[in-house]
């Protein structure tokens, strides 16, 4: 089983080593795990003769606690489902180096890879088992599983600014003062940080600059395939809000003269001001060589913060205000979203203009528990007990509880 990589270098960056020829991608067909966010025409239905898994996390608290207020409650698990099947249960706590925050665990081709930072070390494990430790405290931002023996991390520093990239916990490259652009929560970009395409690495990082007005954008990179390359701001660019390659472009948002505008390869874009400032903008590829940028208000005005979404030309959804958008899905062309009343519940789910009622009182704590994939929209909803609700998937209009106290953290479709 198969998937990502990368590296880089520059005066600010410390480089041990590459990873030589036996680095490149393997070759294989599986390109939503592999960390490509494009689904290849040929799979946009899964194959006849391959069976498709539906893996689920959660994390399973004892009858009676109340996850949401005493999440700290002994006797924790953290669980792994196929198909709706318990297949795995991992205690929780620091004498056994799981955690059960989402952003420290994921699924990588059917097994559950977990990371935890002591006092002084980051840990790795798959299914519960260590597989290499490392000194320092780590986030880890990227996370590709080459093979069950070759694993790459891209992880920011806990304790301050700095990024490092590791093959099997061994260093390969860092910065000591380096950010890391994004995080590892969402299905449009698996492997977080990193992104992947045939033989090619790459991911982005930038460097603030502080002054007596505060602090400015500073200086961003590119690291790709072992060389890192320095990416020129807009003249007006006062924040970069999210900065990828799709499509084989490089795709930079930003706020500049207009909130926000778009810069790819060069050419710039301004699909329509909002008149209010904006807290934040994200990309997200379409999976037909396209892109849209999705964006909030802040939550200073009146109602609440306004969602919106535009492509590189225009707006083309202003929502309501107070409505969250907890995340985008994008398959080839195909939209679908979920939204709810506020941050992290969810009352609704639109795929392709149709609207569909979701359970009631249902919560969605993280972005990857949505994910449109070979036409079906799959939702991982969390339900509380106080509030007579349950967690459980719910699979385009059909909704199967999982018997468990407490929240599902993603769900991922192999086959």
């Amino acid at each position: 089983m198969k998937r990502c990589i990368p590296i880089l270098l520059l005066s600010l960056v410390s480089c041990q080593g590459w990873f030589g020829d036996d680095s490149r991608l393997p070759s294989g067909r599986d390109d939503h795990l592999k960390g490509t966010p494009v689904t290849p025409p040929e799979e946009t239905v899964p194959q006849k003769g391959r069976d498709t898994t539906v893996y689920v996390t959660a994390v399973s608290y004892p009858a009676g606690i109340d996850w949401v207020r005493d999440s700290g409650a002994d006797g924790v698990q953290l669980l792994l489902f196929a198909d709706g099947e318990e297949i795995l249960s991992l205690p929780v706590g620091e004498s056994h180096l799981t955690s059960p925050d989402p952003d420290m665990h994921r699924v990588c081709w059917g097994h559950l890879y977990t990371d935890y930072s002591t006092k002084s070390e980051t840990v790795v494990m798959r299914d519960g088992k260590e597989i290499f430790r490392f000194t320092g405290r780590e986030s880890l931002k990227g996370f590709c599983a080459m093979s069950e023996d070759y694993i790459v991390t891209l992880g920011q520093n806990r304790d301050g600014d700095g990024w490092t990239l590791r093959k099997n916990g061994e260093e390969i490259a860092s910065s000591p003062n380096g950010i890391l652009l994004q995080e590892a929560d969402s299905h449009s970009f698996p492997s977080g940080a990193l992104q992947t395409e045939n033989e090619h690495i790459w991911f982005f990082y930038h460097i603030p600059q502080k002054s007596w007005r505060g602090i400015r954008p500073g200086e961003y990179f590119l690291w790709k395939d072992g060389q890192t390359y320095p990416i020129s701001l807009p003249e007006l660019a006062d924040k970069v809000f999210d900065l990828r390659v799709i499509d084989g472009k490089t795709v930079m948002c930003y706020s500049g003269e207009a909130f926000p505008e778009v810069r790819v390869d060069g050419s710039t874009y301004s699909p329509g001001s909002y008149e209010n400032a904006l807290s934040w903008c994200r990309l997200f590829p379409t999976g037909d060589g396209d892109f849209r940028i999705a964006g909030s208000s802040f939550y200073s005005e009146p109602d609440g913060s306004t969602a919106l979404l535009w492509d590189r030309d225009r707006l083309l959804k202003q929502y309501s205000p107070g409505e969250v958008i907890g995340e985008y899905c994008f398959e080839r062309g195909r939209m679908a979203f979920v939204s709810g009343p506020t941050e992290g519940f969810a009352d609704k789910a639109v795929v392709d203009e149709k609207t569909l009622v979701l359970p009631e009182e249902s919560r969605f704590v993280v972005r990857r528990c949505a994910l449109l994939r070979y036409g079906k929209l799959y939702l991982a909803l969390s339900g509380e007990n106080a509030r007579d609700s349950e967690s459980g998937l719910w699979v385009d209009g059909e909704f199967t509880p999982y018997n468990i106290n407490g929240p599902l953290t993603g769900v991922w479709v192999v086959h």
